[in-house]
């Protein structure tokens, strides 16, 4: 069902284990979802501390006194002026 549950899997797995805040670059939008996913399905993180980063989807982090998740693109990380 999941073709890359190892890969994700992994990280998923580190993300917990360090319990700090973590951000994982992917390719594109539709790897986004797909590791927000894993991380619903394989831990106990709350759906509002695994923020999603894309064109289309700019979730506000948390305050920071919490630990959260960012998942976002390549592009979205490059594409940024500062």
């Amino acid at each position: 069902m999941y073709a890359c549950v190892g890969k994700s899997l992994t990280g998923v797995t580190a993300c917990q284990t360090i319990k700090k805040s973590c951000i994982i670059l992917c390719i594109n939008t539709a790897s986004v979802k797909q590791w927000k996913e894993q991380f619903m399905l394989w831990t106990t993180a709350r759906d509002e501390d695994v923020r999603m980063f894309t064109a289309d989807n700019k979730e506000p982090l948390p305050p920071n006194d919490r630990a959260v998740i960012v998942l976002t693109t390549y592009s979205m990380i490059s594409a940024q002026k500062r």
